[in-house]
């Protein structure tokens, strides 16, 4: 009987494959997650991650090209490549230098392993973790599955004791014999005609005011600036969005459109923003690449003012959300934009609002204050690495914490400036307090506060507002603003 058996890859997994293909060096795709722990139980922490790859079988799976066209082949099983550093005489330069360098080592998809475990052992009693994996395996929700998972194997691991975790409902295989049997059937045509239209006429570059000229080709070189939101801009943000009968994403996605529009002077704004492309509920606990992109076009012609601009955003939302079983990778190839190999097809400029679950992983990535991740007796510290990579020109990545909002600005550093970006920031945070202020003025008229007291103003106006919408909704007994 054979140990291995080949599957159909997803069309997000063949675009990655693809991508890997023409650039073999290529880093753009790596998925690291090094964290600090204290006191780790060395044994029990490969093990746990063994066993990971053994229950998952997308991180067993390779992805050969026998004949030329691309695979997936399922190992039944597959260890992963670990390897245990002493860094106890590593200056804090060095260690970054060397943690950096084997996160950003490529993969060979064909033959594997797909999971890497670097352990890099500090002085005092501190290991820095670094786990390792190619994006045609995993998203953030599968992440966030791995994490939760990693601390039930490893405290069986310390215990001596196995445990034998029920089975994902579904499997990854399942998703992409669906999606093959859906493309091919009336439900496929149908979406691809939607984003036909939808995407018709889109500028096919959204030219930023950028520092430096752009390159003849992508380097993926990136930069990031991370900052948290104070807690009453978050409050004002999530009033504001509940006013207006949108989610915190759409009112955040529709604020950040807004300064692309001011900043570029062009009406339209297409974003792209990533969606789950878990059609079943029966895939919530399963591993692998499921997240899609769609792209939401921005309207700012005829002068809106903000409600407006936000209603429109929020459609546009909708209708992404009601089409995202359209692999993104399909519709650019159906599409056939003209490519330059400096310049990403569609769109150039992402969004996303992590929550929940994702959200845990996404501070632990980026860094942020307080953001240890508890999983059974493990807790993993952040340990951020200086570079990034930048798939965008320019991405806001933002995460609710609940009391405060973080956002990270990152940036192909081939075109910003890291003080650009700054004030980018800054700009960001001053249009969104601005326009709790004054949603039903103008967005060309809407000027971001010149200071932090003047920033402090328009937030204390803004709470005056909000109790006074919040008085006139109960003695109508309707908001006046929670319209289509």
């Amino acid at each position: 009987m054979s140990d291995t058996r080949d599957i159909p890859l997803s069309f997000g997994q063949r675009a990655l494959w693809f991508v890997q293909k023409l650039a073999p060096g290529a880093t753009a795709y790596n998925v690291s997650l090094p964290a600090r722990a204290r006191h780790l139980d060395v044994a029990a922490f490969r093990n746990a991650w063994q066993a990971l790859a053994d229950r998952h079988p997308v991180l067993r799976t390779t992805c050969p090209a026998p004949g030329g066209n691309p695979v997936g082949r399922v190992h039944a099983r597959l260890p992963i490549d670990f390897a245990e550093v002493d860094a106890a005489a590593w200056s804090a330069e060095e260690l970054d230098r060397r943690i950096a360098e084997e996160a950003h080592r490529p993969f060979r998809l064909d033959e594997g392993p797909v999971v890497r475990l670097r352990l890099f052992h500090r002085a005092d009693g501190e290991t820095v973790t670094l786990p390792s994996l190619h994006h045609i395996s995993i998203d953030f929700s599968s992440l966030a599955v791995l994490l939760d998972e990693l601390g039930i194997f490893y405290d069986a691991a310390c215990a001596g004791r196995s445990v034998a975790l029920p089975p994902p409902a579904a499997t990854y295989e399942s998703f992409a014999r669906w999606q093959m049997e859906m493309l091919a059937g009336p439900r496929g045509a149908e979406l691809e005609a939607l984003w036909r239209s939808r995407l018709a006429g889109a500028p096919p570059v959204l030219d930023l005011p950028a520092d430096h000229p752009r390159p003849r080709s992508q380097s993926f070189q990136g930069g990031s600036l991370d900052v948290l939101l104070p807690e009453d801009l978050t409050r004002g943000a999530k009033a504001l969005a509940a006013a207006e009968g949108a989610d915190l994403s759409t009112l955040l996605l529709a604020v950040f459109q807004a300064l692309l529009h001011r900043s570029t002077g062009r009406d339209d704004i297409p974003v792209g923003c990533p969606v789950p492309g878990r059609p079943t509920a029966d895939l919530r606990e399963v591993v692998g690449y499921f997240v899609n992109s769609v792209v939401v076009r921005g309207d700012f012609s005829g002068s809106p003012t903000f409600e407006t601009a936000l209603a429109r955003v929020r459609a546009r939302v909708d209708e992404a959300r009601a089409w995202q079983d359209y692999p993104f990778p399909l519709l650019v190839e159906r599409l056939r934009p003209q490519r330059d190999p400096g310049v990403t097809p569609v769109f150039q400029v992402f969004f996303v609002l992590y929550q929940g679950e994702e959200e845990r992983v996404v501070r632990l990535l980026t860094g942020q204050s307080g953001a240890a991740l508890e999983t059974g007796s493990l807790e993993l510290t952040p340990y951020l690495l200086g570079s990034r990579a930048a798939m965008f020109d320019l991405s806001l990545l933002m995460s609710d914490a609940g009391d405060r909002v973080a956002a990270s600005f990152q940036y192909n550093s081939d075109l910003f400036e890291a003080a650009t970006i700054a004030r980018l920031a800054d700009d960001y945070a001053g249009l969104l307090a601005t326009v709790f202020a004054d949603p039903a003025r103008p967005v060309a008229a809407l000027r971001p506060p010149a200071s932090a007291q003047d920033l402090h103003r328009s937030l204390d106006r803004a709470e005056t507002r909000r109790a006074l919408l919040d008085r006139q909704k109960r003695l109508r007994g309707t908001s006046p603003r929670n319209r289509p």
